[in-house]
């Protein structure tokens, strides 16, 4: 069995933009500027959060 989370965009974007605060500190690709794909997806939905 397979379960697809879903949730309202305000809160996808204000969950994403908590994950790339912690995610960008912690991440060793992304702290040397090496973004990975991780980085990569959250970045944009972290951006529609401003």
């Amino acid at each position: 069995m397979r379960w697809k989370p879903r949730s309202c965009l305000p809160c996808l974007r204000r969950e994403a933009k908590r994950v790339y605060g912690i995610h960008i500190t912690v991440c060793a690709r992304c702290t040397h500027r090496d973004y990975c794909p991780d980085n990569k997806a959250l970045y944009p939905l972290a951006l529609e959060c401003r």
